[in-house]
C-alpha cells in the first residue's frame, strides 16, 4: 500500500495515476499491473531567464526545399520566381524587396511565400518598434514577410537594420536583451520614397511594373480558372474589367465569387468605384 495524502487520485481501469506538486517540482507516480514496478518521474519546470544577455534562434531544422510550383497561381514573372526560389532555398539569410504599383502581383508573391514553414506575415503600418521587436523575439521566424513596407515608420525600420546582420536588440526598463536570428525578409512596397537608403541597401530590389491590357487579360483568366470559373465567363470578366479600367486581378477574383452570369458581372462592374 502507498499512502500519498496530499495527492489527488485518478483511477483508470487497473491503473492509478497520482499527481502532486512540491514547491516548484512536479512529481508523477504511476501504479500499473502488480508485475510491473512502480515508476517515479520528476519533471522539473524549465527556467526562463528574465533578462537573458543573448538569446539564440532554435537550432536549424532542415526545411523542405521550395520549388517554382509555389508560385503556380502567378502567371509570368518566371525569372523573378527563380530568384525567389533560390533565395528561399539558400542556407544564408537574404532580403528581397518587391517594388511596384498596386495590383502588380507583389502581394501574390508574398502570400505564396507565407505558405513556407517558419514564415510570419505582417503589414508595415500595423507594426510598431516595440511590436516588431517583440514579434521577432517571440516567433523567431525563419521568414519575415512585410506587406506595405512603404507605410512602416522610419524608427520601426531601424530594427531591420540589425536583423539584416542577424541581430535584434530590445531595451526595456533599463534591461537589454540580444537575440541572434537567421531570418530572411521578403517585403513589398508601392514606392521607395520614404524608405531610408541605409534600409534599402539591405535588400535586393526588384520592380514589378503595371500589367498591360494583354497581360492583365491573361492573368485574370489564369487566376479565375484556378478559382473554378468557366473559361467563357473568365474571359468576359477580364474584358469587362479592362473596359472599366479596373486592372486588379484580386478585384476580378472577388467579383467572380459573386457573379455567376454575364449580367451579374455587368451589374457589379457598373457599381464599382473606378480608380481616379
Amino acid at each position: 500500500h502507498i499512502i500519498v495524502p496530499f495527492i489527488p487520485h485518478l483511477y483508470n481501469h487497473e491503473k492509478l495515476v497520482c499527481l502532486g506538486k512540491e514547491g516548484e517540482t512536479t512529481v508523477v507516480f504511476k501504479l500499473v499491473d502488480p508485475e510491473e514496478r512502480l515508476l517515479k518521474e520528476f519533471q522539473e519546470p524549465t527556467e526562463i531567464p528574465v533578462n537573458p544577455e543573448v538569446e539564440t534562434q532554435p537550432s536549424h531544422v532542415e526545411l523542405p526545399r521550395v520549388s517554382k510550383g509555389l508560385f503556380d497561381e502567378i502567371l509570368g514573372h518566371d525569372d523573378l520566381k527563380t530568384v525567389i526560389v533560390n533565395a528561399l532555398n539558400s542556407p544564408r539569410s537574404v532580403n528581397i524587396l518587391l517594388v511596384g504599383p498596386p495590383a502588380s502581383a507583389k502581394s501574390l508573391f508574398l502570400e505564396a511565400i507565407s505558405r513556407c514553414p517558419g514564415a510570419v506575415y505582417t503589414f508595415g503600418e500595423s507594426t510598431s518598434k516595440a511590436g516588431l521587436a517583440q514579434l521577432l523575439i517571440d516567433k523567431k521566424p525563419r521568414i519575415l514577410i512585410i506587406d506595405e513596407f512603404h507605410n512602416m515608420a522610419r524608427e520601426d525600420m531601424a530594427i531591420l537594420l540589425g536583423l539584416a546582420d542577424g541581430k535584434v536588440v530590445r531595451t526595456k526598463a533599463d534591461q537589454t536583451a540580444n537575440l541572434q536570428l537567421d531570418t530572411k525578409v521578403f517585403a513589398a512596397a508601392n514606392r521607395l520614397k520614404n524608405i531610408p537608403e541605409e534600409v534599402l541597401s539591405r535588400f535586393l530590389k526588384f520592380e514589378l511594373p503595371h500589367y498591360t491590357p494583354k497581360q492583365f487579360r491573361q492573368v485574370v483568366i489564369h487566376v479565375l480558372r484556378i478559382e473554378g470559373v468557366e473559361t467563357q465567363l473568365a474571359e468576359y470578366i477580364a474584358d469587362r474589367m479592362i473596359e472599366a479600367k479596373v486592372m486588379d486581378p484580386r478585384q476580378a477574383k472577388y467579383l467572380s465569387r459573386i457573379a455567376k452570369t454575364p449580367s451579374m458581372v455587368d451589374l457589379i462592374i457598373s457599381r464599382l468605384k473606378h480608380p481616379d
